[in-house]
């Protein structure tokens, strides 16, 4: 991956958590305030479920990244 491709990962993960809060309120999104909008933290799986599974350059020989499970 290059550092643009990092980059636009990252970008991605991050804002997973304010699109799935987005769906979960039946305001409409012009009139919701960001302060009271409970958005999740980025978790790994944000990243995971973005990153391009055909590679493996992330992933080890045993199934792991960075030596960890994350199953």
């Amino acid at each position: 991956m290059s550092g643009s491709d990092l980059k636009e990962l990252c970008r991605n993960a991050a804002m997973t958590p304010v699109r799935e809060a987005l769906r979960s309120t039946d305001t409409d999104i012009r009139q919701i305030d960001p302060k009271t909008l409970n958005i999740r933290a980025v978790e790994m799986r944000d990243f995971l479920s973005d990153a391009p599974s055909s590679s493996g350059a992330a992933q080890g020989p045993d199934g792991t990244i960075g030596g960890l499970d994350l199953d």
